[in-house]
């Protein structure tokens, strides 16, 4: 798996989409949950280097 390439970009797309149903009672503190979650897992993604950071500091 070290060598997988994968695109940020659609990464991203997928997780802004990513979107959870939640039955019964509307409870918005699951919403608030997923919602942090998402931008936990986006500023996770966005924080690791790239090629071209590898390319800058050579």
């Amino acid at each position: 798996m070290s060598n997988d390439l994968i695109s940020r970009k659609k990464l991203l797309e997928e997780i802004n989409n990513f979107s959870m149903r939640i039955t019964g009672s509307f409870n918005t503190a699951q919403i608030s949950v997923v919602e942090e979650a998402k931008k936990s897992i986006i500023r996770i993604i966005n924080e690791q280097p790239t090629v071209r950071d590898a390319e800058k500091e050579a």
